[in-house]
């Protein structure tokens, strides 16, 4: 059996908790059942209890309440759920890649993207990557900075590919470049006829933005001279490719990052750069502290800190 060895609490003692434990208890959580967590691992439910019993007699507390309509994890129980998730996944990746140690050609890499720097980097990655390693399975999930840091610290990815984000607890961040935001309008609205924009001059217009706050809250709005010469958000939306639409349509203008004009053919909209100040994001690779990548994984790593190179 495999065990894992974790520091006790409050002493000076060693626990192991075996991975199985470690699965049951994971899987309790997870589906608010001891019937399903039983038969999704295939044990008896008294097996399955023997073994989240186990854990609760090395702490020394009790990480379930448990009724008759459901299950929940204790102030202690959810913590530690979420580092017996975090092993978990670690010990299923490492064994995935200990059954094709012998098969140098196969096996698969994942990386958690910025959907902005997707649909512009990804096609050349891709096609660099399966030209070195064409039986590789290559996991690509697109999102925001906050869930490609917890994707890489959770050990769910290799690699994050997003702009540099407010908290790297657990996670190391390479800046390979900075990328430029722009205003965007369209080609009729009098922003359109001045090369570049003053900042003060935004808050006359119909102003767009993301609801995403975390993208625009990485960045300094108070460089605009106070916050009381930036615009009051007057239309909001999930996505750039619904803000560019409103943008080609004459309706609004916004600020993007460069890479974001790529999500969207629009032929009416044309891009501004801002009088001063510049606005800027670092944008590089996330990779996870003190863990070692395949040797997939960092050939994927190099290709992908290349062709982020290429657009500075």
């Amino acid at each position: 059996m495999n065990f894992l060895k974790v520091s006790a609490h409050e002493t000076g003692d060693r626990m192991r908790y075996s991975i199985d434990e470690l699965l049951a208890l994971v899987a309790v959580v997870e589906l608010n059942s001891f019937s399903l967590a039983a038969q999704k691992l295939n044990i008896t439910q008294p097996a399955l209890s023997r073994r989240i019993s186990n854990i609760e007699d090395n702490i020394g507390d009790k990480l379930l309440v448990r009724s008759k309509k459901k299950i929940e994890p204790t102030k202690i129980g959810y913590r530690f759920y979420n580092i017996a998730k975090r092993l978990v996944i670690e010990f299923q990746s490492t064994e995935a890649e200990l059954l094709t140690i012998k098969d140098d050609d196969t096996g698969k890499v994942s990386i958690s993207i910025n959907m902005t720097w997707c649909s512009v980097i990804i096609p050349t990655v891709v096609e660099r990557f399966r030209q070195l390693y064409p039986n590789y399975t290559l996991n690509i999930i697109e999102g925001s900075s906050s869930l490609a840091v917890k994707k890489v610290y959770d050990g769910e990815v290799d690699l994050g590919v997003t702009h540099k984000p407010k908290r790297l607890y657990g996670v190391d961040f390479e800046p390979i470049l900075n990328e430029e935001f722009l205003v965007a309008c369209h080609r009729d609205h009098p922003l359109a006829a001045l090369e570049v924009i003053p900042s003060a001059e935004l808050k006359k217009h119909v102003w767009m933005r993301l609801l995403r706050d975390e993208l625009f809250s990485s960045l300094d709005w108070i460089a605009f001279d106070g916050a009381s010469n930036f615009p009051d958000t007057l239309v909001n939306a999930n996505h750039y490719v619904t803000i560019l639409r409103l943008v080609d349509s004459n309706l609004g203008v916004t600020i993007l990052p460069r890479m974001a004009i790529h999500q969207f053919k629009g032929e009416n909209i044309v891009l501004r750069s801002f009088a001063e100040p510049m606005i800027r994001r670092m944008v590089g690779v996330l990779t996870k502290q003190k863990r070692d990548l395949s040797p997939a994984a960092e050939k994927l790593n190099g290709i992908i800190r290349e062709v982020l190179a290429s657009y500075r």
